[in-house]
């Protein structure tokens, strides 16, 4: 199904708040409460009042004290009463409420989320209140600006039933690049290179950081090219692999014009795998890109003198030599191949919900809409408190946002308001709001990366975004298949890598073992999956 044919159907599904006799909190018809035009504030005449509940963690101050909330009441005239608990003891203190019955109205900022808990609580038992036809008639601020920054959110919110029981945090989505790839200019100037731009090329250049001395220490101390093997959520290497091919995805499944691959059995990933094991062999590799930390990484980008010559991180996150380091653009492959991977990041799922208990349920989801209404408000909800020179952000004198060098630390992000509320925030403007540092470098690398992505921005090639739904019964079989095959995997590619065993010789013994742990299948749930978050 095509986004048009989502926000048409549910426009078609729209019911008016009040035809079924509902009531507010004291037992008065809904059709008696005065509301304000839908999308502006305040949203009531009379104060309404809804019981939210969020988890914190022992430095976020507590909503019920917080300036935020105080001028949001005020502005919204919708007062709330918290239910907050430490995030030690989140879990523990949901489980009772929600066996007990003693639930909210809602939860906002995370907790109660989760495909689990949307499933059990939301499609089994009905507790968390679906919210399809709500949205369109009650939201235009989330379905104007959520859905121009991302035109898949509403088939991200989507469960297996057909229904939406959640609000998301769009933030960074559809906007970054994977983790990029540098290299260390001053020593290609150092020994006349030019920037490298093919593999080929590129082992030449690192050849030369290896036996050049460089660093012009007179030791044989430098590390040509470094990595993290495994990553939090976009690993070091995978994007290498688009110069033969497919950059690799975490599940090791890509989908080519709609049709589910599994990359760890392609030719280009066979290539890939010989080339790096290649470098490898000949020491232009860090031996300790398989057992590393990011902090260890990052300790040696800033060691004196200079040791790494190239590195593949998230950021170049080098404070010694910062300046010393340039992005480096993705290798053409021997095939002409050139591409990189593709980021689908920055969207929680679940992060408003309203549950059963909510009277005019219209009324909060008018009161979360606010949120998205503009990037100021969204940013303010999600950063800190501004305008004010005084807090955390303030306009400069061309009314562009920016934070305020310093500020008291009561305006911490997560001090006076949650650190993950219902907001919509383009990636640009939350790099133009800081001026500096990481979020306007990675606007800059998605700039100069976006040649090598194309094929992910016009969906040629698509990743199964992570937050899609699945049914329970897929979930349960897909998690066990999925660990087995990707850790097989993923330990074979070591093992190539490093010499500690031989791809040419064992690949059809590889290909063997991955059909016995169950290959067909995976490809087929991913692909049934993936078919129903289309559509089709």
């Amino acid at each position: 199904m095509k986004m048009k044919k989502i926000v048409t159907g549910l426009a078609c599904l729209i019911c008016l708040a009040g035809c079924k006799g509902k009531t507010d909190q004291a037992g008065t018809p809904s059709s008696e409460i005065i509301a304000g035009p839908i999308g502006q504030v305040p949203i009531v005449k009379e104060k309404l009042t809804y019981t939210l509940g969020c988890w914190i963690v022992p430095n976020w101050g507590d909503p019920a004290q917080g300036e935020f909330w105080k001028n949001w009441e005020q502005e919204t005239n919708i007062h709330i009463n918290w239910i907050v608990a430490q995030q030690s003891e989140a879990a523990d203190k949901f489980s009772i409420m929600m066996s007990s019955g003693d639930y909210p109205d809602g939860f906002i900022g995370g907790w109660g989320g989760g495909t689990t808990n949307i499933l059990r609580y939301g499609v089994q038992q009905g507790i968390y209140l679906p919210i399809t036809k709500l949205i369109p008639e009650n939201m235009p601020h989330f379905m104007d600006r959520a859905l121009s920054i991302d035109p898949a959110a509403l088939q991200k919110l989507t469960a297996p039933d057909g229904q939406i029981y959640s609000l998301p945090n769009i933030h960074w989505n559809d906007s970054a690049i994977a983790n990029a790839a540098f290299i260390n200019k001053t020593w290609l100037d150092k020994l006349g290179l030019p920037l490298p731009k093919s593999t080929d090329e590129f082992r030449a250049v690192l050849q030369a950081f290896k036996t050049q001395d460089p660093n012009g220490n007179g030791r044989a101390d430098e590390i040509p090219f470094t990595f993290k093997f495994d990553d939090w959520g976009a690993y070091d290497h995978t994007s290498w692999f688009g110069a033969f091919g497919y950059p690799l995805a975490l599940d090791f499944i890509i989908f080519d014009k709609g049709k589910a691959v599994f990359q760890g059995t392609q030719p280009g990933y066979r290539k890939g795998v010989e080339y790096f094991a290649e470098l490898y062999k000949e020491g232009l590799i860090d031996r300790e890109v398989f057992t590393m930390t990011e902090q260890q990484i990052i300790a040696k980008e800033n060691l004196d003198p200079m040791t790494i010559g190239a590195f593949s991180s998230w950021a170049n996150y080098s404070t010694n030599h910062y300046d010393d380091y340039t992005l480096l653009l993705p290798l053409r492959g021997p095939e002409g191949d050139q591409n990189w991977g593709w980021y689908d990041g920055g969207f929680l799922r679940d992060v408003f919900i309203i549950t059963q208990k909510a009277k005019n349920p219209e009324f909060l989801l008018r009161w979360a809409d606010q949120f998205y209404r503009n990037f100021e408000t969204s940013f303010t909800a999600m950063y800190g408190l501004g305008p004010d020179p005084n807090k955390y952000w303030n306009y400069d004198e061309n009314h562009i946002i920016r934070i305020n060098p310093t500020y008291p630390a009561e305006y911490e992000r997560g001090m006076q308001q949650l650190a993950f509320p219902p907001v919509a925030l383009e990636a640009n403007l939350v790099a133009e709001a800081t001026g500096q540092g990481l979020a306007k470098d990675k606007i800059e690398y998605f700039r100069l990366y976006s040649p090598y992505i194309q094929k992910f921005t016009t969906k040629e090639w698509e990743y199964l975004p992570s937050s899609v739904f699945m049914t329970e019964e897929e979930n349960e079989e897909l998690s066990v298949l999925e660990t087995e095959l990707v850790s097989y995997t993923k330990n074979q590619l070591a093992r190539w890598i490093s010499g500690d065993a031989n791809i040419n010789a064992d690949w059809d013994k590889y290909l063997k073992e991955l059909n016995t742990i169950g290959l067909d299948k995976y490809v087929e749930l991913k692909q049934k999956i993936f078919n129903r978050f289309k559509g089709n």
